[in-house]
């Protein structure tokens, strides 16, 4: 399975997620869904409430601007770590 497709599945269960489950990553006022891209060389997460599109790394720490502009609490940046291992 190619990077392409699970950024797709990725994305899938992410809007699933803020569909069914208190809205997690989705921020109404604005209708954005959290959700992550490639850019043929890095893979970005994209925050629903910042919409900052953040470069994940192999690292499980947060950088600056990931301490900065991630919206959600640990459990759900663990479950973004998750997907971008996944990916």
């Amino acid at each position: 399975m190619d990077k392409q497709k699970r950024i797709e599945i990725v994305n899938s269960l992410l809007n699933y997620l803020a569909d069914h489950e208190k809205d997690f990553f989705r921020y109404e006022d604005e209708n954005r869904t959290a959700h992550f891209k490639h850019d043929g060389r890095n893979l970005w997460f994209v925050d629903h409430y910042s919409n900052v599109p953040m470069r994940m790394t192999r690292s499980s720490y947060k950088n600056k601007k990931q301490e900065r502009y991630f919206a959600s609490g640990g459990t759900m940046w663990a479950l973004i770590r998750d997907f971008t291992d996944f990916i």
